[in-house]
């Protein structure tokens, strides 16, 4: 009799157990998918040239959140093409990764374009002797998206790959 009653204990902590892991599997499924809904979209994109100056990125976005946009981090990845190569020799473009903050206040469902400036003297596509001959029309932007998002009330989003991004 004993051998029954610890054999139906067991089964009913078993299936309590089970139907209490389906609830909490659930409930994560559900955080992690309100998570890791993009909160923005970027609606466009392009590189502006300033007189003597390293261009600025003209950005669109919106905010897809509910919550209001304090600041974010753009990560995006530029290439350069050398002004003076033929079209129809295979010269390599140069790229390189850049990461920007900028601190702007984005309603929720708001449009607003941002200008960026880019410090491209410090990089690694210019040579000094480069520094004064920054054309746009040689740059290219292959990615771009928003690797970080900060919000009013505190709390932030991070895509650290670019997998949540959304464009157009």
């Amino acid at each position: 009799m004993k051998n029954k009653t610890k054999k139906q204990k067991s089964s009913a902590f078993q299936i309590k157990t089970k139907k209490n892991f389906t609830i909490l599997l659930f409930f994560a499924v559900l955080i992690f998918s309100a998570g890791a809904k993009c909160p923005y979209q970027i609606l466009s994109f392009s590189l502006n040239q300033s007189e003597n100056l390293p261009p600025d990125l003209a950005l669109t976005v919106k905010n897809l959140s509910k919550k209001t946009i304090t600041a974010f981090e753009v990560l995006l990845t530029l290439s350069c093409t050398d002004s003076n190569s033929d079209s129809e020799t295979d010269t390599p473009d140069t790229e390189e990764e850049f990461s920007v903050f900028t601190s702007t206040l984005l309603e929720p469902s708001e449009c607003k374009t941002l200008y960026i400036p880019l410090e491209l003297y410090s990089s690694t596509l210019f040579s000094s002797a480069d520094k004064t001959a920054l054309d746009v029309e040689n740059f290219h932007i292959e990615n771009i998206y928003l690797r970080q998002v900060f919000f009013q009330d505190k709390t932030g989003w991070k895509d650290l790959t670019g997998s949540y991004a959304e464009f157009f």
